[in-house]
């Protein structure tokens, strides 16, 4: 989950909005809170995207492929749209017009908050979808919040960012834990009114043609990765993550042709503590050796093919990820 760096540019007149953010940025930073920097960065570090690429492939692998794909797409997504605003708006940071307020390192725009936003969409959503407990759900918007906080203290961001992030993130996690579960069972329910002939097709067609069924998959797939490309700009990383990671669960989870049967029955609840451990092991080692080693065989950001292979690299880790490291663990027996 990257930034693009800040280009050099002459400083231009800032907006009074940010003018005002600033301003309170300088004002909380002067109560000189006792331990409030280290305190700041620790929140931060719970916002940022390396933790999540350490805890989605643990869930995917160890605990729930089903809850742990809708979790990771989710995440991917918002993080995507967050690169693509951006952007878009092309917002300096804060520093950007005094540097007094950096208290630590961040290249890439302002607007909006990816720390706020992608851990309004992440915290919610795990302790819904793994823990379903209320408490915990309430925790989850708390310590996002604390993150989105910890932005505005350490000048990586205006209050403005961080409340437009907190919005988008809620309204992420809302639809992806909420409307789209919803139309999918009304979808599978519906018997009666103006889509039910089209829907009843296409259960009849998927049935009959299951590769048919996947290209559809596929194709949805791919429209979302393009849509997240068209506005980032040539940061191609989210949209191929998200067609890979999409592509390897929808081959994952492909039946067999007149059959409820799974050509690949990878259950991630499956297994002793001494297997899952092991596919993590592997399943990491994958991840890392692909991330990697493509990125020092393919070209650099200097080539004109960058954004391309930039794709490539991430839809390829995405597809280890869900689709070839889970094969591989059923081959391996794990």
């Amino acid at each position: 989950m990257a930034d693009i760096g800040i280009a050099a540019t002459a400083v231009q007149a800032i907006h009074p909005v940010h003018a005002w953010g600033l301003e309170l940025i300088r004002y909380v930073q002067g109560l000189d809170i006792p331990g409030g920097t280290g305190l700041a960065e620790a929140f931060t570090f719970f916002g940022d995207a390396t933790l999540y690429i350490l805890i989605l492939p643990v869930l995917f692998w160890c605990v729930d492929e089903k809850k742990g794909f809708r979790l990771a797409l989710t995440v991917f997504v918002s993080n995507g749209i967050n690169i693509a605003l951006k952007e878009t708006l092309r917002v300096q940071r804060p520093f950007y017009y005094d540097t007094s307020v950096k208290l630590s390192e961040q290249s890439g725009f302002s607007t909006p908050s990816g720390h706020s936003q992608n851990s309004a969409v992440f915290y919610p959503l795990l302790a819904s979808l793994f823990l379903k407990k209320h408490i915990l759900v309430a925790g989850g918007i708390a310590l996002s919040f604390c993150i989105g906080l910890s932005r505005i203290y350490l000048g990586m961001h205006y209050p403005t960012d961080v409340l437009l992030g907190w919005a988008l993130g809620a309204l992420i996690a809302a639809t992806g834990f909420f409307a789209l579960p919803l139309a999918a069972r009304a979808a599978s329910k519906a018997e009666s009114g103006p889509l039910s002939g089209i829907i009843g097709s296409y259960r009849r067609h998927s049935a009959e043609n299951p590769k048919s069924a996947r290209t559809w998959k596929l194709a949805a797939a791919a429209l979302v990765s393009l849509a997240l490309s068209a506005f980032s700009a040539g940061d191609s990383s989210m949209s191929g993550l998200v067609f890979g990671f999409a592509a390897g669960y929808i081959l994952l989870t492909e039946k067999k042709p007149g059959t409820q049967e799974h050509t690949f029955p990878f259950r991630a609840s499956e297994g002793t503590l001494v297997k899952k451990l092991l596919r993590a092991l592997v399943g990491f080692a994958g991840l890392g050796a692909l991330y990697a080693g493509l990125k020092a065989v393919f070209p650099g950001d200097e080539s004109a093919h960058y954004t391309l292979f930039r794709f490539l690299r991430y839809g390829l880790t995405g597809f280890w990820a869900s689709g070839a490291a889970p094969v591989l663990f059923l081959k391996m027996k794990l």
